[in-house]
């Protein structure tokens, strides 16, 4: 593509901002959590992306993934294929009384940035003051601008600024003769169990077994689109603990699952730095460092729920017969489901003979990563022109697991996030910055340039 056609594009690009920021808005104001992004032909979110999409005039399928639909574009033909994907779902807003105003009313505002990690958002005359990542920060000192115009609410920035996005990617290429496949996935689920990017793997995989290259980018709010290479895996296991029932006053005539299970966990946590030592020697993955893991929660005896920090109890005088633990495990490459079940189980024997391990494998993520250290990700050709595109000469590591995932371990070369700057998602007060929607249309048309697609 030369330079003449560069340009009309950024023209095009241009004119077609507010739309999709008007359409940005839009998203924003249609809930859409986890599980419950609905199908075609609802009033869903889904619904609304597969209208647009049908409005831009390309070639779309959608595809059930539970009781919700993934949506499908596919564009140009070639040798060579790249996906990208932004999921449609959210996390729950939580207590609408921690927002400044409707967390699904999609207003404007600004943030400033204060220095230290530091910002302050403002929206309709409020005021808020909280602190960002700090690869985020790094971004900020870059920048002459210490003030941005963003759109405040749930979802805004995870992730429904990086669909507007992708939207607008598929409106701008037109008809615009490719050289390769072009993948736009639109997908369900991500938040719970990454359902909706594991189907369309699965769909397509007949597909991209014919490809002699095949590249990945996961749309996902981010640091202004600096390339984020890698992350660790993550997974969810449960340690369970079981014992005999008797009445509490002659505790000597039963045995305590909770007491048991205190036991473990003590040993975990004493053995921590020891335990992580050694399952680092399955891996030894120098990019993504050192395992962790982590207890999250306990739950045993006669706990029946808990709502709102309020208890509801039971048999407070029966000595528990059950107790389980939930643990979460980050590791590097190499590492694996059954590897994760006989390491701990084999280190919880030490301890204790009454209990179950198990590793919850629907919602495994697989680490991924583009090399095995920094330099090596900085020396490849994809992630080079990526730089190039955003004009940011520097690599991030996510802190969490995405898509990015599962396109991994189906072969494609993959940048785990790369998305639009903003802050707190999956927290009060979410926002997107508004002229991220334009230079994320602009980065990525120029990424689909340097790599010869466009």
């Amino acid at each position: 593509m030369g330079a003449h056609m560069l340009n009309k594009l950024s023209l095009k690009i241009e004119n077609k901002e507010k739309r999709y920021i008007d359409i940005l808005k839009e998203l924003v104001k249609k809930e859409s959590l986890s599980g419950r992004e609905g199908r075609i032909g609802e009033d869903s979110i889904a619904n609304l992306v597969w209208e647009y999409v049908n409005d831009i005039g390309v070639s779309a399928t959608f595809h059930e993934v539970d009781n919700s639909h993934n949506i499908v574009c596919e564009v140009g033909e070639g040798e060579r294929c790249i996906v990208f994907s932004a999921h449609m779902d959210t996390v729950s807003a939580g207590d609408y009384g921690k927002w400044l105003t409707d967390p699904f009313g999609a207003e404007e505002g600004v943030v400033r940035y204060l220095g230290n990690s530091a910002v302050e958002v403002e929206v309709c005359g409020k005021r808020v003051r909280g602190k960002i990542r700090d690869q985020m920060d790094r971004i900020w000192k870059m920048r002459k601008e210490k003030e941005k115009k963003i759109i405040y609410g749930r979802g805004s920035f995870d992730n429904k600024a990086s669909v507007a996005i992708l939207l607008f990617l598929l409106d701008i290429l037109g008809d615009i003769e490719m050289d390769g496949k072009i993948y736009a996935v639109f997908t369900v689920r991500e938040e719970v169990d990454a359902e909706g990017i594991k189907h369309f793997i699965k769909t397509y995989k007949r597909d991209f077994d014919k490809f002699r290259e095949r590249y990945a980018v996961v749309l996902e709010g981010s640091y202004s689109f600096m390339p984020v290479i890698a992350h660790r895996g993550v997974c969810w296991a449960y340690i369970r603990t079981y014992g005999k029932r008797c009445h509490a006053s002659t505790p000597h005539l039963g045995r305590n699952a909770v007491v048991e299970m205190c036991r473990i966990v003590d040993y975990l946590e004493a053995n921590k730095r020891r335990i992580i030592d050694e399952l680092y020697e399955h891996s030894e993955d120098r990019l993504l460092g050192k395992p962790t893991f982590s207890i999250t929660s306990i739950v045993g005896g006669g706990i029946r729920k808990v709502v709102g920090g309020k208890i509801d109890r039971i048999d407070l005088n029966v000595i528990p017969d059950f107790c389980e633990s939930s643990v979460d495990i980050r590791y590097g490459r190499g590492i694996t489901a059954e590897l994760i079940h006989d390491f701990f189980t084999r280190e919880i024997k030490k301890v204790s003979q009454d209990f179950e391990f198990t590793v919850e494998e629907e919602t495994f993520y697989p680490s991924a990563g583009i090399g095995n250290s920094f330099d090596d990700a900085m020396e490849d050709d994809f992630v080079k022109a990526v730089m190039e595109s955003s004009g940011i000469n520097q690599v991030g590591i996510a802190p969490g697991a995405s898509e990015g995932a599962f396109l991994h371990s189906a072969g494609f070369k993959t940048l785990v996030e790369f998305g639009p700057a903003g802050a707190f998602s999956h927290d009060a007060h979410e926002y997107v910055e508004i002229d991220e929607i334009k230079r994320g249309v602009k980065v990525t048309t120029t990424l689909l340039n340097k790599m010869g697609f466009v």
